[in-house]
C-alpha cells in the first residue's frame, strides 16, 4: 500500500478544499500559513496541507469547521494545547495554535505520513499477500510499541478515551504514532494544568467510538474512567487483530453502544485468515477487557510487558493453562529439554534392566503364583481405569466439539450480522462477498433470506387496511380486514382469493384448518382457512371482545378477560396452537387441554408458537424465553417484546416501534434487523420459509428465502 498524508483528528482524505486560504497568526509574530489541499476531516475540525513561508516547509493545519461556541472553541484550543505538551516520538509535534481572523480556532502541526493500523488489518482480510507481510507477531509489536506512547500520556496525567485502530499509524520510517487526543482527558494527576481539560463531557454522555470503548464509558460514568479505559481500549485492538473485527458490532449505533456496555464480546474458534487463535495472546485481550476496571490490567505498562513475554515466547502474567506455559518453557529453553529427555531415557532403560531382573529372581521362588495373582489383580484394576479415562476422554471430546459448533456457530452469526448492516447502507457487493465467508453447513434461513435480498428479491409487500388481523392458513397467510373482507396471500404478496363477508369484524384468529371472525354485534362466523367455505355461525349477541375456536370449545373475551364454557380464565394473553391453545396467568403457561404448564416470569405480555407447536416463546419485562419439545430453555435480554414467532434455531421479535429482528437462540444474539409499521404481528408459513410482518398501519411484508 503506498503511504498516505494524515494527521491527528482526521479521517482518509475524501476532498479537495473548494479554495485556498490563508491564516494569519496574531502576535508574536508574524508568522503566514498558506493553506493548500485538504488531507483530511475529523469531528471537530478540517486539517490542510499548507506551505509556510517563513521556513520554506511543509506543515498541517487543523481549523475548526466553523465559528461555534466558547466552550467549542475551548475545546478545540484544548486537543492543540494537551497534544503540543506530550513531547514524545509517538505523538505529532504541535507548532502553534489560535483563532483566524474570521473567529474558526486552528493549529499547527508537523505533516506525517504513514498508513492507519485499520487500512492494515483490512488488507491483511482481503490480500493473502499483505497477510503475510503482515503476521500477528508484528502486528502485536506495534501495538507494544503504541502503549509506550499511551504510558508517556498516563504519566503526564492524560487518558486518551479513544484509541482504536484508526488512531494508530506506522509512520513511513517504523516510527508509531498514535493520534487524535481531541477525547483526552486530564486526571490532575499529571504535568499538564488541569484547567486545559476540555471538560465537556458530562454524565450520562458517550464519548468515544463505542466498539471499542470499555463499559464504564459506554454508559457515560464519568468519574470511573482512568488510565485502565484505555488498557480496555488496547485490548479490543489486540481482539481486531486475533479476530479479523472489533468486539462489538449491530445494525445501529444504539446496538453497539448497548453491546459495549455490557462488555461480553464473541471469540471464535479461528481467525477469518483460518488460524487458529493463540490460547495465551486470547488471554490477554481477556484480562484487558474484563468489565470491571479492577480485574483488568493495572497499567498500559503491565498489558505492554505481557505483549513483550509474547513476543519473547514466554509465559504471559494472564495465561494459567499449563500445556501453554510448558510449550514457552520448551521453545526458549530447548538445549535443556533435549539433555533432559535424553537423561530420561537412558534412567528409563536402566529401570526397565533392574524391573526384569528383578522379575526373574520373583520367578525362582515359591510365591510366583502368588505374585502372578496379585499382578492379575492389578491388571484388572488398570483395564478398569483405562476404561473409565477412555470415556472421560470421549466425554470431554464430545464437550469439545459442541463447543466448537457452538463456536463455529457465534462465527457465522457474526458475519451475517456484519453483512447485513453493510447492505442497510447500501454497500450490497461488499455485503455479498462477507456471505461467501459463511460455511456451507452454517447457512441457515437468515444467510439465505438475506443472500436473496442481496440478489434482488426475497421480500415481498402489499398494503391492506389498517387495524387488520394475520391469519394462518394450510399454505400461507390470509389477512382479515374490520370492512369483513378476507384475503388469501401467496409468497409474492399477490391475493389468490378473498372472501367478502359484508360484516363488520372486530375480531379475528386461526387454528390453521378455521377462521373465526367475531362480527359486529356479538356471533362468530367459521370459515375455511384454506377456502373460505363458510362453516356456520355462533354465540349470537354479547359484547365479545375476541374468539378462539378450539376443537369443540369457543373461548371468547368480554371485558378483557377470556373465558370457556363460562369459566374465567384470566386476563392474561392466549394463544392458539391447533386443536388446543397456551393460557398465560400468574407467571405460569398452561394448555388448556391436559396437564401441562411452564414457568415463566411474573408479568407476561405476549405468547409465540413454531408452526409445529413445538416451541413456545413468551415475553415480559424485557426478557424473552423460548421453550423446546423438551422442556429445555433458552433466554433472550431485549427491549419490550409486543409479537413472538420462533422457528428452529431463531427467533422473530417485533417491537411496538415497527422494529423486528431475527435472534440466534443458543447464542443468544441478534442476526438481522428490519423496521415496518409500529407494533407488527409475525407469522411463520407452515413449512418455515417465509415470515409475515403485518403492521397497524396495513402494510404487509413477506420475507423469503
Amino acid at each position: 500500500m503506498d503511504p498516505i498524508e494524515h494527521n491527528a483528528g482526521t479521517t482518509l482524505p475524501t476532498q479537495l478544499s473548494e479554495s485556498a486560504s490563508t491564516i494569519t497568526v496574531p502576535e508574536p509574530g508574524p508568522w503566514r500559513l498558506e493553506l493548500q489541499d485538504e488531507i483530511g476531516r475529523g469531528g471537530m475540525g478540517v486539517v490542510y496541507r499548507a506551505h509556510d513561508p517563513d521556513l520554506d516547509r511543509e506543515v498541517a493545519v487543523k481549523v475548526g469547521r466553523s465559528i461555534g461556541s466558547d466552550q467549542q472553541t475551548a475545546r478545540f484550543l484544548a486537543e492543540a494545547r494537551i497534544t503540543g505538551q506530550l513531547e514524545h516520538p509517538g505523538i505529532i509535534p504541535v507548532h502553534a495554535c489560535g483563532v483566524a481572523d474570521d473567529g474558526r480556532p486552528w493549529f499547527s502541526m508537523k505533516l506525517v505520513r504513514g498508513r492507519e493500523l485499520t487500512a492494515i488489518l483490512a488488507r491483511r482480510i482481503e490480500d493473502p499477500v499483505a497477510a503475510r507481510d503482515w503476521p500477528l507477531p508484528r502486528l502485536v509489536a506495534i501495538l507494544a510499541q503504541a502503549c509506550d506512547t499511551v504510558a508517556f500520556a498516563h504519566s503526564k496525567g492524560i487518558i486518551h478515551r479513544d484509541l482504536k485502530p484508526a488512531n494508530l499509524m506506522l509512520g513511513s520510517f517504523g516510527e508509531i504514532l498514535v493520534l487524535d487526543w481531541g477525547l483526552g482527558r486530564i486526571t490532575g494527576s499529571g504535568a499538564i494544568p488541569p484547567e486545559w481539560s476540555p471538560g465537556i463531557t458530562l454524565d450520562g454522555t458517550v464519548a468515544g467510538t463505542p466498539s471499542y470503548m470499555p463499559p464504564e464509558q459506554a454508559r457515560g460514568e464519568r468519574d470511573r474512567i482512568s488510565p485502565r479505559s484505555d488498557v480496555f481500549a488496547m485490548g479490543a485492538i489486540l481482539f481486531e487483530m486475533l479476530c479479523g473485527g472489533p468486539p462489538y458490532g449491530g445494525s445501529s449505533a444504539e446496538t453497539v453502544v448497548l453491546a459495549a456496555q455490557q462488555a461480553n464480546p464473541f471469540w471464535p474458534r479461528r481467525q477469518l485468515l483460518g488460524e487458529a487463535i493463540p490460547a495465551d495472546l486470547k488471554a490477554v485481550a481477556v484480562k484487558a477487557m474484563q468489565a470491571e476496571p479492577e480485574d483488568r490490567y493495572p497499567s498500559i505498562e503491565a498489558f505492554r510487558d505481557d505483549l513483550q513475554r509474547w513476543l519473547g515466547h514466554r509465559p504471559v502474567q494472564a495465561e494459567s493453562n499449563p500445556l501453554v506455559l510448558l510449550s514457552k518453557f520448551l521453545r526458549r529453553h530447548h538445549i535443556v529439554a533435549g539433555v533432559s529427555a535424553t537423561a530420561l531415557v537412558l534412567l528409563g532403560v536402566i529401570l526397565s534392566a533392574g524391573w526384569l531382573a528383578a522379575r526373574d529372581q520373583r520367578a525362582q521362588t515359591a510365591k510366583a503364583q502368588a505374585v502372578a495373582e496379585r499382578a492379575t489383580g492389578q491388571a484388572e484394576r488398570a483395564a478398569g481405569q483405562a476404561e473409565q479415562g477412555r470415556r472421560q476422554a470421549r466425554q470431554a471430546m464430545q464437550t469439545a466439539e459442541r463447543q466448537g459448533r457452538a463456536g463455529e456457530r457465534g462465527f457465522a452469526m457474526t458475519v451475517i450480522a456484519q453483512a447485513d448492516a453493510l447492505f442497510a447502507r447500501g454497500r450490497t457487493e461488499d455485503a455479498a462477498e462477507l456471505l461467501e465467508r459463511v460455511p456451507s453447513e452454517q447457512r441457515d434461513w437468515c444467510w439465505r433470506h438475506l443472500h436473496a435480498a442481496v440478489a434482488g428479491h426475497g421480500e415481498a409487500t402489499a398494503q391492506v387496511e389498517s387495524g387488520s388481523w394475520l391469519l394462518a392458513t394450510p399454505t400461507g397467510f390470509a389477512v382479515a380486514s374490520p370492512g369483513g373482507v378476507v384475503r388469501w396471500f401467496a409468497d409474492t404478496a399477490k391475493v389468490v382469493r378473498s372472501v367478502d363477508l359484508s360484516r363488520e369484524v372486530v375480531a379475528a384468529s386461526s387454528d390453521g384448518v378455521r377462521l373465526a371472525l367475531v362480527l359486529k354485534g356479538g356471533s362468530v362466523r367459521l370459515i375455511g382457512a384454506e377456502d373460505g367455505r363458510a362453516m356456520g355461525d355462533l354465540l349470537g349477541g354479547g359484547a365479545i371482545e375476541g374468539a378462539l375456536s378450539v376443537a369443540d370449545k369457543l373461548l371468547v373475551r368480554r371485558e378483557g378477560r377470556w373465558s370457556n364454557q363460562g369459566a374465567d380464565l384470566g386476563p392474561g394473553p392466549v394463544l392458539q396452537i391447533g386443536n388446543d391453545c397456551l393460557i398465560a396467568a400468574g407467571g405460569r403457561i398452561r394448555w388448556l387441554t391436559g396437564s401441562r404448564e411452564l414457568a415463566a416470569q411474573p408479568s407476561l405480555d405476549v405468547l409465540g408458537a413454531s408452526p409445529d407447536g413445538r416451541q413456545i416463546a413468551a415475553g415480559g419485562s424485557g426478557v424473552v424465553r423460548i421453550w423446546d419439545a423438551d422442556g429445555a430453555s433458552a433466554v433472550i435480554a431485549c427491549s419490550r417484546a409486543s409479537s413472538l414467532a420462533p422457528v428452529g434455531d431463531m427467533i422473530a421479535i417485533g417491537e411496538p416501534n415497527g422494529a423486528i429482528t431475527w435472534w440466534d437462540v443458543a447464542l443468544s444474539v441478534p442476526v438481522l434487523r428490519r423496521d415496518i409499521g409500529h407494533d407488527p404481528s409475525l407469522l411463520w408459513s407452515r413449512d418455515g420459509r417465509y415470515l409475515a410482518a403485518l403492521g397497524d398501519d396495513g402494510q404487509l411484508t413477506l420475507w423469503g428465502d
